[in-house]
């Protein structure tokens, strides 16, 4: 089994910011202005400079989002 190094900002969206009733807490926009401002740590990749997400930070996001 391979170990995810990236995830995209769709998974992202779908693995942090969904809410109990499974509906998107933010938008699409607000996550893209959230990497541009450094809030959350992405690198951009690939000849179409693609944002990818370090999956360190997806996962103790998720450890955090359980704690509550």
């Amino acid at each position: 089994m391979e170990k995810i190094i990236y995830y995209t900002p769709d998974e992202v969206l779908n693995l942090v910011y969904k809410g109990i009733d499974g509906k998107v807490l933010i938008s699409k926009a607000s996550l893209f202005n959230m990497i541009k401002r450094g809030e959350i740590p992405a690198q951009q990749l690939g000849m179409k400079r693609r944002y990818f997400i370090p999956s360190t930070w997806v996962e103790r996001m998720i450890e955090k989002n359980n704690e509550k």
